[in-house]
């Protein structure tokens, strides 16, 4: 891949990302045109459950009044139009889900459980019971392989996003103009060394199996582990720290206490420290 399809690569992720984001917001709309025609009947259909809930839940409140989300789509001119039948077929799918059920019979609603029911929509539904890989790949042929990626991270964004801030932020590309020479750098040495990467990982994994650890924990892995050993001005304790927190925003629960624990054994393994130069110096001592 040349750097020039990764930074359409990245550009591309972050669109995903958003797209994804649109989702649950699309399938509230549809519940909105159902709910006023509920309330044009003089009485509900026998097992008719109503979708007032997620009419009003106030985390995808927080989302539509966030004016840099929307700002953003009309740029990228990112939307779901054209795909009615897909979100209908969605939505019918989202009522049969007993955990949807159960949100929209409660007559107990507030901003945490609204958050948390957006947060089981992309964990316990779109990543499992919507062939939406499919979906994706019939927009963008790209999109297929970064939605499992991209997945993961948003579910811990909305898990831990404060809806108190007023806006939902759109992922920067770059936050520093050298970060972007910066990741450059880190995925042309780890393009190259994948298969060195990949072999000190196994040596430090013994009671794990290569292909059991989670995609994003071997991405991090890898980019940890070149980071340790060939960049000299970034000192051992930074890059240990730097991907516990990214591990902890964008993986699993477990995945910040076995990816320090991996990349320490790296650093004591290969002697990091002593590979340092510099500001890399810093702390090590």
């Amino acid at each position: 891949m040349s750097l020039k399809e990764l930074d359409k690569s990245i550009r591309q992720t972050r669109e995903l990302y958003v797209k994804l984001l649109l989702l649950p917001l699309e399938l509230q709309h549809i519940a909105e045109q159902k709910l006023h025609n509920q309330q044009k009947l003089t009485r509900r259909k026998t097992g008719e459950i109503s979708v007032a809930n997620f009419v009003n839940n106030t985390f995808l409140q927080f989302l539509k009044a966030s004016k840099t989300l929307h700002t953003f789509c009309s740029n990228e001119k990112i939307s779901w139009a054209g795909q009615e039948d897909t979100l209908l077929s969605m939505y019918y799918q989202l009522l049969g889900m007993p955990f949807f059920k159960k949100y929209l019979e409660s007559s107990l609603q507030d901003s945490k459980e609204d958050q948390r029911i957006i947060y089981a929509f992309f964990s316990k539904f779109l990543t499992k019971k919507v062939n939406i890989d499919t979906i994706i790949e019939e927009q963008n042929l790209y999109w297929n392989d970064d939605l499992w990626i991209v997945l993961p991270m948003l579910q811990q964004v909305i898990k831990k996003i404060d809806v108190e801030q007023g806006e939902f932020p759109v992922p920067k590309l770059y936050r520093q103009a050298d970060d972007e020479d910066f990741a450059k750098n880190l995925f042309l040495k780890i393009v190259r060394l994948e298969e060195e990467i990949k072999t000190k990982i196994q040596e430090v994994t013994t009671n794990w199996e290569y292909s059991r650890i989670a995609f994003v924990d071997r991405i991090l892995l890898a980019m940890g582990m070149v980071e340790l050993l060939y960049f000299e001005t970034v000192p051992v304790k930074v890059t240990l720290n730097e991907y516990v927190e990214i591990s902890k925003y964008y993986s699993t629960e477990n995945s910040s206490t076995f990816i320090n624990g991996i990349l320490d054994k790296v650093a004591k393994k290969e002697d990091a420290a002593s590979l340092k130069k510099g500001a890399g110096r810093i702390g090590n001592n």
